[in-house]
């Protein structure tokens, strides 16, 4: 499976975020588990969210609407935290074999 895309200019904002977390926070590491995904996924997703939730204003918040999704263009990541002496990243990054870890 190919690694998340998102736009360089993104890209280059989560390595200085990464960068800068890692400062403050040595034993955590920012994970990217989604980047890009075509409008018919964000579609997808959004729709199985609204009919378990039966209330578009609680799904949108957790899926945005595809009219103003940001995962369709690239400029959206999804993250996760992980403490590295609680957790093994490598191992989840592994496992899930499209995360990004900075």
């Amino acid at each position: 499976m190919p690694l998340p895309l998102v736009r360089e200019s993104v890209l280059e904002k989560l390595q200085n975020v990464g960068r800068l977390f890692n400062k403050i926070h040595p034993d955590w590491r920012l994970v990217v588990t989604e980047g890009w995904r075509s409008l018919e996924v964000q579609t997808r997703k959004f729709n199985e969210k609204y009919r378990e939730l039966e209330n578009i204003e609680l799904a949108h918040r957790m899926i945005a609407a595809p009219v103003v999704a940001g995962h369709p263009s690239g400029g959206a990541v999804d993250v996760a935290f992980f403490d590295i002496k609680a957790y093994d990243v490598a191992r989840f990054c592994a496992v899930r074999r499209r995360v990004v870890a900075f």
